[in-house]
């Protein structure tokens, strides 16, 4: 049962890019609400990557300024297990032998740990949320519930 506005996923940033078919990521631990520090994550643990930025806009001043001109690898994301954990050093299961997409520390890309549970159960009136994105993490809301 949960609490309102409780807060059950943790985050961190990528420290260096993850290229794609890579089955190691480096992390930035980060401080304050859904943090992820050391010993947050553990063999077994679900994970999702996501590119959180990385678009290309139009730069002209004009009545288009702002409108998205490609994608790149903004939106990309994907769900990992982990392996191994040494420090800032994670090694995951990806499906394939490697990431299916390669992430870009530069362009905020982020790692949150999933919770999973057998069932969740959510008084009324209490809610599960994200701490706001700051620029470099939160802003998501993750959970694996088998029922």
């Amino acid at each position: 049962m949960t609490r309102s506005g409780e807060i059950l996923n943790r985050y961190a940033s990528l420290a260096v890019d993850a290229p794609r078919g890579s089955a190691e990521i480096i992390l930035n631990y980060h401080d304050g609400p859904g943090g992820m520090v050391l010993g947050d994550l553990r063999a077994g643990d679900l994970i999702l990557i996501m590119q959180m930025a990385g678009a290309s806009i139009e730069t002209m001043d004009g009545p288009g300024y702002g409108a998205i001109t490609a994608l790149n690898s903004a939106g990309l994301y994907e769900y990992v297990t982990v392996n191994r954990v040494r420090g800032r050093v994670v090694t995951v299961n990806p499906p394939c032998g490697g990431l299916l997409n390669s992430y870009q520390s530069s362009s905020r890309a982020q790692v949150i740990r999933v919770p999973q549970y057998r069932s969740l159960r959510i008084a009324p009136g209490a809610s599960v949320t994200a701490p706001p994105w700051n620029g470099r993490v939160g802003g998501i809301v993750a959970l694996q519930v088998d029922q």
